[in-house]
């Protein structure tokens, strides 16, 4: 799966039904999230959302976490398949259900 399609996962992630709150991530972590996903390093997730490269590195560490994932990978792709309906690559980039 491609950086376009993690992104896509992860933007179906956070405009699910916030009151069932199933990941249990909150929105600034739903924020890193879509960022580490579109292949952000740390840094530079800390320079667009005006937080300090430290607390970014405590938001990842949190989703990893909350996700049970060890990389930055399977935060932003694979370890959202389970957590998102139709959230499965195709392999072209696409994500089924989800034009």
């Amino acid at each position: 799966m491609g950086a376009a399609s993690d992104v896509a996962c992860v933007d179906i992630l956070s405009n699910q039904d916030r009151s069932k709150a199933r990941h249990g991530l909150t929105p600034r972590e739903l924020q890193v999230l879509h960022l580490v996903a579109s292949g952000q390093v740390n840094q530079a997730i800390a320079a667009m959302l005006h937080l300090g490269e430290r607390t970014v590195d405590r938001h990842v560490s949190n989703i990893f976490t909350k996700l049970d994932v060890t990389t930055r990978t399977a935060a932003g792709s694979g370890s959202l398949t389970g957590r998102t309906a139709g959230c499965e690559g195709s392999g072209d980039g696409s994500v089924a259900g989800h034009a």
